[in-house]
């Protein structure tokens, strides 16, 4: 008869409790960068930056940030992420409507800034 106080039996509730977590927490990253919208691709980007660059000034402006990104070795269509922004600063000031789509440049742009421990050097 098997226990449930049987080291085996306990080691497998372990591995499986530690499993589910960890496949919640992948889960819980991937789905971060899926934003349902332009202004939330562009919150995301934002946090990214951030963490990316923490010497930004508060209240940067996107043109800042793009400065700061011209020349490093990062794998994103420029010309893609720099129509993004014009489109999003148009709807953010009223010139624009909102666009519909969410610009995967973007969502790229801002997951390569997020991940961590990466140095951004020219190219």
């Amino acid at each position: 008869m098997v226990s449930f106080l049987d080291p085996d039996v306990l080691i497998a509730l372990n591995a499986a409790v530690y499993g589910s977590a960890l496949g919640g927490f992948l889960r819980a990253r991937q789905l971060a960068f899926r934003p349902k919208d332009t202004a939330k691709s562009f919150s995301l980007l934002e946090r990214s930056l951030k963490k990316a660059f923490p010497d930004l000034p508060e209240g940067f402006t996107w043109r800042e940030a793009l400065e700061r990104l011209e020349g490093t070795d990062l794998k994103v269509d420029w010309q893609e992420v720099t129509k993004a922004l014009i489109q999003y600063e148009g709807w953010r000031y009223g010139e624009m409507i909102k666009p519909s789509d969410v610009d995967p440049e973007v969502v790229r742009l801002a997951k390569e800034l997020s991940r961590g421990g990466r140095k951004w050097t020219k190219a």
